[in-house]
């Protein structure tokens, strides 16, 4: 008994190697595990590498790498990498946000300043961690630690701006932390008025985006010193030393929208505090890109295809994206993906052709929409003609009955009239059972079926092919 089939060619080349297919698993707040998949053109597989906010690369397979040490509640942007052994590299876009940390939560902070030194109360809800100690930090002046309802600090200046915060350590070392807070010790500051004007660096900005509130004082007693604190709607989003003049603060991320700011001057001893002028700052949704790519591209009938969609923000926005991408076939809709982990991935089988596919990522409240489009090209499954003879008791010969052949026939594809043609991958086994994948990807079997051997869940033999299964 013999069965004769076609193998396709190998080709062997240079050519550039393709990542797709980029996904982010396993997000915890220190790390990550990031997927891919590298077509490498028929250049020699080299080594893989993800850099992340254009730090040193970390190296690892060439399906997936896991990433450690980041830093909790942070966003990433980068890139991964393939590398063939000629030198040829390609790459894909990558993005991640590590998650919050599970840590002590510090609550109900008060500072109660005296002249000289400031108490701070408040509560610790452990969480389930052996409590430890906690810590109260007041900038440019130092530290205390020890209990966990109240700590005092003293060796501050009278009439003067602090930032102060409070941090709870377990016994195993988490830690949970309230954020600076600022308060003003008891003190005299001076009568002089002062001359106050506010501006941003980037008005309108967009989503993410880093900019800078500066404020100049002026005054006819000389150069004014101490402190400004910038408020955004009626919230405290940074105090700064005032130097030569000016003090300048960044804010923490603003929203999108229009926001009220003004800067309070906390004085000195020459100059009484004061309040800036009113800016309106705005912040514009950001702009965005979609890349789209396919893996595997080529990709033949029948088989899955990951067509990955990658959304990130357009510079000089920043920070992680929502929303849904919607993909479409040759102009034609064929799914909704939410987005996640910096993109949407559609897997999917596609016929023989040149498929235009086109993702479209709608926007969400922070940034708009974009357009990626990639063209995947899928052929035909390779086939070869089949012949078969010999024994043929339990139908082995597969073409419908029991008689032996003694010359070579073609074994026909199961179509109708049963026309003879080409199978895609053909096995025989030890016992008379054959196994074979049509051009469409589907199984079928025929032949000796003792013990299950075709794998559709009886023991009788077949002298037709049998389809197995509904998959391919």
């Amino acid at each position: 008994m013999f069965v004769l089939a076609g193998c396709p060619p190998v080709v062997s080349g240079t050519g550039v190697p393709v990542v797709s297919g980029v996904s982010v698993e396993d997000v915890t707040s220190s790390g990550a595990t990031i997927r891919f998949a590298v077509d490498w053109q028929g250049s020699t597989p080299g080594p893989c590498s993800v850099s992340l906010n254009g730090a040193v690369a970390v190296t690892g397979p060439c399906s997936s790498i896991v990433l450690t040490g980041l830093v909790a509640e942070s966003g990433y942007m980068g890139t991964v990498t393939a590398t063939s052994v000629e030198g040829a590299s390609g790459s894909a876009p990558v993005v991640l946000t590590t998650l919050a940390p599970n840590r002590p939560v510090v609550s109900g902070v008060g500072f109660v300043p005296g002249s000289t030194d400031v108490t701070a109360s408040f509560s610790v809800d452990w969480l389930g961690f052996e409590p430890g100690s906690c810590e109260l930090t007041v900038d440019g002046v130092g530290s205390t630690s020890g209990g966990c309802e109240s700590l005092s600090l003293a060796g501050l200046a009278p009439g003067t701006v602090y930032l102060g915060s409070v941090t709870a350590a377990a016994a195993t070392g988490e830690r949970g932390v309230w954020p600076s807070t600022e308060f003003r010790t008891q003190g005299p500051v001076g009568v002089t008025p002062v001359t106050m004007v506010l501006s941003s660096s980037a008005n309108p900005s967009v989503a993410g985006e880093g900019f800078a509130f500066r404020v100049e004082l002026s005054g006819d007693a000389g150069v004014p010193t101490g402190t400004v604190s910038i408020d955004v709607d009626n919230n405290t989003v940074g105090t700064s030393e005032v130097v030569e003049g000016a003090a300048v603060v960044w804010p923490l991320s603003l929203p999108v929208g229009s926001h009220v700011v003004a800067a309070r001057y906390h004085g000195d001893v020459t100059y009484r505090t004061a309040t800036s002028n009113v800016v309106t700052q705005v912040v514009n949704p950001g702009g965005s890109v979609t890349t789209v790519s396919a893996s595997p591209d080529p990709a033949v009938t029948n088989a899955e295809v990951a067509v990955r969609a990658s959304v990130v923000p357009a510079a000089p926005a920043a920070g992680p994206i929502s929303g849904v991408v919607t993909f479409a076939d040759n102009g034609v809709e064929i799914a909704e993906v939410t987005v996640d982990a910096g993109g949407a991935t559609l897997k999917r089988r596609f016929a023989a052709g040149t498929h235009e596919i086109t993702a479209t990522y709608g926007g969400d409240g922070s940034f708009g929409p974009s357009t990626g489009t990639a063209n995947l090209s899928v052929t035909t499954r390779p086939t070869a003609k089949v012949w078969i003879w010999g024994e043929n008791q339990f139908g082995t010969v597969g073409d419908g009955t029991t008689t032996g052949h003694l010359e070579p026939i073609q074994k026909a594809t199961p179509a109708v009239d049963a026309v003879p043609g080409e199978w895609a991958v053909t096995a025989m086994g030890s016992t008379g059972n054959v196994s074979a994948i049509d051009a469409d990807g589907a199984l079928w079997g025929w032949g000796f079926n003792g013990y299950g051997a075709l794998g559709d869940g009886t023991q009788t033999s077949h002298p037709n092919p049998t389809r197995i299964g509904t998959g391919s």
